[in-house]
């Protein structure tokens, strides 16, 4: 045993030798600092060579006074692109040399800017091997950006900033997004987040690093936090539950004698100090006191902040060239009305003046001056005397826009239309920009000269999101460019395979495909290639097929397909064919039920007949006296009354399509007929009133027989009293002919007619709802005859009607797009037209906008030994209620741990755990499960150590010195100490109990050097053992000691 223990001396002391300590990297290093550093470098295609290179040499210059070291300051650098590099990792340099020529040797690697997606490799990475990060060091990220970031950075770096890292954020250029950049960095903002030009980034190299040195600093006890009333204290674990605790004492630096002080537990890291004064800076020492060894005391002030001032914020939204909307906040002392006063800055005699209440915190003001700049006062009612009026200047925009009137039209799958109207002051020459709303930066540009005021964009991509920016060059000091959105429609011939089969001379059938996203709505409209303007049109529902009858032969037809679809832009279908010939039929004109006032007429319908008839009669003694009919195609029959008794009258039927005129000559009867006036009165889209007039004659009950005029065998009769003379008909369908005829009830017929009821607007008007999300929605209409082109739209949660807002469309528009909205919430939209024709009913709609779609919550382990853990995790938005966590052993998931927290509690600590052990965590929020899902993770304990640490050998004598060990397991079943001279074989046993760390060893020899073993015996049956060398004193000096 003793000669194994001597070799295993013998190996140990070589490398113990070979150390040296590492020389400074810099005449003025920074010591006393233990950190490691993050930086995120653009390396992105939105960033310039020129640029680039300046933000590697500014990094150098920040890094080079540090001292690096696995004791010391750790750097790394993870490059941004289209996927995130680790150009090196933090353990890899060990100077300052090293590190700033390996940052200059960094190549730019183009592609996009995909923050987000580096920030989350960082965090994902934070703790892994190939990092070479540090457990319980101060972790700083420094990233330096243009402002730019194709992909979202707010979720991975509040979970990278609730990991403990501390964010700075250097922005070079003013493109950036203060609010997300504001919520990125860590608190304050004027501390963590800085605006700088690439051209001085010099002037913040000090600043930034004393910032970085005062968070990475050895004693390492830091204020984060800070209100008016608080702070949180956090420092680096120096001790654990076992072998020490915390005393920790805070005083305001003007008033010690005001000293409070707590008791904290060894293994706590962090403690928040509440109930302070507002602006005063307090002293706050923390005390570790362990049974182990000596550790200094830790100091540092911190300053609590002042109370906001209470800000008017008075401010310019939405500003027009007519109007803009004046907002302020409402401040505490004020009790009566605001008054605001506004006049043209150079007119100031042209003063106007309005008065809001108390509750009212904005106005629109309007009918002002385009172009024109306004000096607003707000004059508040306040007992508060430092409250005084507060005044600031906005000018309307020039009346510009509406004047160029650049619009986009003929929007197919690959190409679309730009036009826009000549202003004056125009130089001639008009750029126009182009590009995938997706990739805004790969713009296209076409340059247009002259009196052009139009251009034919082709060879885009269907059903594609395009930004299209029209750029006027003018001679004028005012010149706007606009941009319009465009969406070019899916390409879909090919899928709907529209196809006709079957063609004769009077007919064919055409058959298409069903796609997805098809409400089942399609139209078919058809004419004659030599009369375009004759339209006929076939609605149909959840067909496949359509047979389209009553053609001419021998003529060619233009037919188009629309389909209606609720997923897919709809596009339409010609196609062009022709039908065969045929022999001309006759027609079979003849009159029947003559009278002496009248008789009806009957015809065949010839397959050319494709237009209306026109019916002419005359009597033959008065050829003068032409009186005519207009009667539609689907007709073949017609009454003709109202004439004179024992006439013959000339009687012509004219095809409308041209096809030979028929005449037959009718002779009325003799007998005398009083005029019934039957008619229809009061006609609207679902009703009319039927009335007629009773003759001396009438006797007995009315007989009215009504039906459908495209299906005569669906007749109904209502039998009705000899004194009435009217009857309502009501509840009935839009744009529909009815035939109705009015009998005696013992048969004889005394007139029919036909009565069409009117186009219902409502239908017509077809407003529906497209795009619905959880913040927009899209509303859609059909355009009729007679708007002016005027449409008011207004909108409001159906909860609050009172938060109405009001658009009004001109020109052809039949959408609108409805932004900002609150999510899974009912919307009340009013839709008010502008007609000069009877399409002017107001319509109301509800739209409901799509719940928000699920969060993921952050749930990670960290603080991991071999008996315990500490679980952690993020809150989201909606947590209100208590958190469940549950805790159970992944090999034997029975054995299940579930706990209860509240809402402001997102750790928790896990003790009395088995080594090496499996072990799965899962989080939810009671209240908000339905939003964010229970989230899980799996976590495994160390393996236990199998030897002590350490020896210490202390209090020596001339016969005696005391062995203590550390730590201490409950896997140790106990300890055997063996010792003896080194120069000797004369060795000592001694046997120890597992709870016992420490013991003196007596009757040496004085003057000896030792070689003292602690073996570790285990419960499994195992050992190990760790030796160390000990002198015993002379008798008059004092001897060193040394372990191994």
């Amino acid at each position: 045993m003793l000669i194994l223990l001597i070799l295993y001396l013998h190996l140990l002391l070589p490398p113990a030798l070979g150390q040296s300590i590492p020389e400074a990297d810099h005449p003025s290093f920074i010591p006393d600092s233990e950190g490691d550093l993050f930086f995120l470098l653009d390396s992105s295609g939105s960033v310039t060579y020129d640029e680039f290179a300046k933000v590697k040499q500014f990094i150098g210059d920040l890094l080079q006074p540090f001292t690096f070291g696995p004791q010391d300051v750790q750097a790394s650098v993870v490059q941004i692109s289209t996927n995130p590099t680790l150009e090196f990792s933090l353990n890899q340099h060990t100077s300052s040399r090293d590190v700033i020529k390996a940052i200059q040797n960094v190549k730019q690697r183009m592609g996009d800017t995909n923050t987000g997606k580096a920030i989350d490799y960082v965090k994902q990475n934070l703790y892994t091997e190939d990092f070479g990060s540090r457990v319980d060091v101060p972790k700083v990220l420094v990233w330096v950006t243009d402002g730019l970031s194709t992909d979202d950075i707010s979720s991975p770096m509040k979970l990278l900033k609730d990991m403990g890292v501390s964010v700075f954020i250097i922005s070079t250029t003013g493109r950036g997004n203060y609010r997300e950049l504001s919520a990125a960095a860590s608190e304050p903002d004027e501390k963590y987040l800085k605006f700088v030009d690439k051209d001085d980034l010099g002037i913040i190299t000090k600043e930034l690093r004393d910032s970085i040195i005062e968070l990475i600093q050895a004693k390492r006890l830091h204020a984060v936090n800070i209100t008016t009333t608080s702070f949180l204290l956090t420092w680096p674990r120096l001790l654990s539950k076992d072998i020490g605790h915390y005393v920790l004492e805070y005083a305001p630096l003007a008033d010690p004698g005001k000293k409070l002080q707590h008791t904290l537990h060894g293994d706590q890291t962090s403690f928040e100090v509440t109930g302070l004064t507002e602006d005063t800076t307090y002293k706050v020492t923390l005390y570790p006191e362990s049974n182990i060894e000596y550790f200094h005391p830790q100091t540092i002030q911190v300053s609590t902040f002042p109370e906001a001032k209470e800000e008017r914020n008075l401010e310019f939204q939405d500003v027009a060239s007519t109007s803009f909307l004046l907002t302020w906040s409402r401040l505490s002392g004020d009790t009566g009305v605001y008054v605001v006063e506004y006049w043209p800055l150079s007119d100031p005699r042209r003063k106007l003046q309005k008065t809001t209440s108390v509750e009212e915190t904005s106005i629109i003001l309007g009918a002002l001056t385009p172009n024109t700049t306004y000096q607003v006062t707000l004059i508040p009612d306040s007992n508060d005397p430092n409250i005084q009026p507060e005044t600031i200047q906005v000018s309307t925009l020039p009346d510009y826009i509406q004047a160029r009137n650049f619009q986009i039209l003929d929007i197919t799958s690959t190409s679309f239309n730009a036009t826009w109207s000549k202003l004056i002051g125009d130089a001639g020459r008009y750029f126009l920009d182009y590009a995938l709303q997706s990739y805004p930066r790969r713009k296209t540009r076409k340059t247009l000269y002259g009196d052009q005021t139009s251009v034919v964009v082709s060879g885009l991509t269907p059903n594609t999101s395009y930004q299209v920016t029209f750029i006027p060059e003018s001679k004028l000091e005012v010149s706007q460019s606009q941009t319009l959105p465009v969406h070019t429609l899916p390409d879909m011939i090919q899928a709907r395979n529209l196809q006709v089969h079957d063609i004769t001379s009077r007919s064919l059938i055409l058959t298409w495909s069903k796609l997805e996203g098809d409400t089942g709505q399609y139209t078919v409209n058809y004419a004659a290639a030599s009369q375009p303007h004759v339209t006929s049109k076939m609605s149909l529902y959840d067909e496949s097929m359509a047979v389209i009858g009553k053609l001419r032969p021998n003529t060619t037809y233009q037919i188009t397909f629309i389909p209606e679809s609720n997923m897919q832009d709809i596009q339409l279908q010609t196609i062009t064919i022709t039908t065969t010939p045929e022999l001309i039929l006759t027609r079979n004109f003849h009159a029947r039920d003559i009278t002496s006032s009248g008789f009806v007429l009957t015809w065949s319908r010839l397959p050319g007949d494709e237009g209306r008839y026109i019916l002419e009669y005359e009597p033959i003694f008065h050829p003068g006296s032409i009186q005519q009919k207009i009667v539609q195609v689907d007709e073949t029959s017609v009454v003709v009354s109202g004439l004179r008794s024992n006439t013959t009258y000339k009687v012509t039927l004219i095809p409308e399509d041209y096809a030979p005129p028929e005449v037959i000559t009718v002779s009325t009867l003799s007998e005398l007929v009083w005029q019934r006036n039957f008619q229809a009165t009061n006609i609207t889209a679902t009703s009319f009133l039927l009335t007629w007039s009773r003759v001396p004659e009438d006797q007995g009950n009315y007989i009215v027989e009504y039906s459908l005029l495209s299906d005569p065998g669906g007749k109904l009769q209502k039998i009705l009293s000899g004194d009435v003379s009217s009857m309502m008909f009501s509840n009935l369908p839009s744009n529909t002919t009815y035939q109705i005829s009015l009998f005696h009830e013992s048969g004889v017929r005394y007139g029919t007619i036909q009565v069409s009821t009117l186009i219902d607007p409502i239908k017509a008007r077809n407003l529906h709802v497209l795009d619905r999300t959880s913040e927009s929605f899209q509303l859609a209409w059909f355009k009729l005859p007679g708007d002016t082109g005027r449409y008011v739209l207004e909108y409001a949660p159906l909860t609050d009607l009172s938060r109405t807002i009001q658009n009004v469309l001109y020109g052809d528009q039949t959408s609108m797009m409805f932004h900002n909205l609150s999510p899974n919430t009912i919307y009340q939209v009013t839709f008010i037209p502008d007609s000069k024709a009877q399409y002017n009913q107001e319509q109301y709609i509800r739209v409901s906008t799509l719940p928000e779609p699920d969060l993921k919550r952050a749930l990670y382990a960290r603080d991991i030994t071999t008996s315990s853990l500490q679980l952690a995790w993020s809150r989201m938005p909606g947590d209100k209620g208590p958190y469940i966590v549950e805790f159970v052993l992944v090999s034997n998931p029975r054995l299940k741990l579930r706990k209860t927290l509240p809402h402001d509690q997102i750790n928790m600590i896990f003790s009395n755990l088995s080594p090496n052990t499996e072990y799965r965590a899962t989080v939810s929020s009671e209240a908000n499960i339905q939003n964010v899902p229970p989230q899980s993770i799996e976590v495994s304990t160390l393996e236990e150590e199998l030897s002590p640490s350490h020896i210490l050998i202390s209090d020596p004598s001339a016969h005696s010195f005391r062995v203590s060990w550390g730590p201490s397991f409950d896997s140790v079943a106990g300890y055997e100490i063996q010792y003896g001279p080194i120069s000797g074989d004369i060795v000592r046993t001694l046997q120890v109990d597992s709870r016992v760390n420490s013991t003196v060893l007596e009757n040496l020899k004085s003057n000896t050097t030792y070689l003292v073993t602690v073996t570790a015996i285990f419960k499994s049956g195992g050992e190990k053992a760790l030796s160390a060398i000990a002198c015993t004193e002379h008798r008059t000096s004092s001897n060193g000691y040394s372990s191994q």
